[in-house]
């Protein structure tokens, strides 16, 4: 029966873990390029139970395994596609493929996205909303474009599905830095942005202009995986109850006997 506690608080501490995980997927339902997570947990010994007879224990036979306790083993980002959504902004960007934008901050950090919200700054860099700017093929993005006092500098830039960008005369400007890595689950978010994963290498992906990548998160699945997992912490929590109820008589009520 003591076993039966570990197993429980284990089970309860794991669907804590679980729903902290949904709870964040929620909270990024409307983050662009938000990638969704998924717990992944496993049982932290299993024991091979066997059976003997009441006077002669020579032969044993077994009859199969028993977990202990279930435990959360890791929290893996599901790195899907997400859905485009048309912003018809000229310093929106999507990417199709298996890639990131690389930006770098103003301490030099690199940083990785799928979330191509970008603008222009008083340099004429281009960055983050977050204020990283831009990395390109030659180097941290930069435009010089004349502005007519009517028209903006994003309404003079074409950006191809190659990444290549342009002003409307065709003058070519730089091109994305798109990268990806060879163990994307090595990344770590870190405010939208990903950082970490070892050595970047070029990647080849489509970019489309005036769209952005929706978050890749499924309300109505994360919805379902939060009832169900309160659900196991209610059953849980119930039998818990019930064993300290049985343990609680058992010593005072049977332990007097």
């Amino acid at each position: 029966m003591v076993n039966g506690f570990y197993d429980l608080t284990s089970g309860m501490l794991t669907e804590k873990r679980n729903l902290d995980v949904i709870s964040s997927n929620m909270s990024n339902v409307g983050t662009k390029g938000f990638k969704a997570d998924k717990l992944i947990s496993s049982t932290f010994r299993e024991e091979m139970m066997a059976r003997t007879g009441n006077m002669d224990k020579k032969n044993t036979q077994n009859i199969g395994e028993s977990s202990l306790a279930r435990i959360p083993r890791q929290t893996i980002t599901d790195y899907t596609q997400g859905s485009f959504r048309a912003t018809d902004n000229r310093l929106d960007f999507a990417l199709e493929g298996d890639a990131f934008f690389h930006t770098v901050t103003a301490d030099g950090i690199d940083h990785y996205t799928r979330n191509g919200s970008f603008n222009i700054d008083n340099e004429g860099y281009f960055c983050t909303q977050d204020g990283d700017r831009v990395m390109g093929r030659r180097g941290l993005i930069r435009v010089e474009l004349p502005i007519d006092g009517k028209n903006s500098i994003e309404d003079f830039l074409m950006v191809d599905h190659a990444g290549d960008i342009y002003t409307t005369n065709g003058d070519f400007i730089d091109s994305f830095e798109l990268v990806t890595f060879d163990d994307k689950q090595a990344l770590i978010k870190n405010n939208g942005f990903f950082v970490g994963g070892g050595n970047p290498r070029p990647a080849q992906a489509s970019v489309y202009q005036g769209y952005l990548e929706e978050s890749n998160v499924d309300p109505i699945k994360e919805m379902v995986a939060t009832i169900d997992s309160q659900r196991h912490l209610q059953s849980a929590a119930q039998v818990l109850k019930i064993y300290d109820q049985l343990m609680s008589k058992a010593t005072n009520d049977v332990g007097r006997i």
